[in-house]
C-alpha cells in the first residue's frame, strides 16, 4: 500500500511561495547551504509569518514525504526568527516538491 498526501496541501505550499507549477523541480529535497552557518537577516513580519504556515504543512506532510524529513526538521528549528537563508532553503525544498505532485 502507497500513501500520498493530498494535491491540496501541495498547491497550498505552491501557493504560499508564489512557486509556478511551469517551473522545473529540483533533484534533490536539501540545499547545498543547510549545514553552514546562517548569518544572513531575519525576515519581515509578513513574509515569516508564510514561512511558519508553509512549514507547518510541511511539518503535516512529513509523515508521508519521508525523503524532506530532515530538511523539514531544519526548517522547525528556524520557526521562531526565520532567516532569508532559511526562506531559500523552503524555497529550494518546495521546488523539490513540484516533482512529486501528483
Amino acid at each position: 500500500m502507497v500513501i500520498y498526501p493530498h494535491e491540496e496541501h501541495f498547491h497550498k505550499l505552491f501557493d504560499l511561495l508564489d512557486i509556478k507549477r511551469s517551473w522545473k523541480p529540483n533533484n534533490v529535497p536539501s540545499h547545498t547551504m543547510i549545514n553552514e552557518q546562517d548569518t544572513t537577516d531575519e525576515l519581515g513580519s509578513q513574509q515569516a509569518s508564510c514561512f511558519r504556515s508553509a512549514v507547518g504543512v510541511l511539518l503535516y506532510m512529513s509523515s508521508d514525504l519521508v525523503e524532506c524529513q530532515f530538511t523539514s526538521r531544519h526548517l522547525a528549528r528556524c520557526m521562531a526568527s526565520p532567516t532569508t537563508r532559511a526562506w531559500d532553503i523552503l524555497k529550494h525544498l518546495v521546488c523539490y516538491m513540484l516533482g512529486r505532485d501528483e
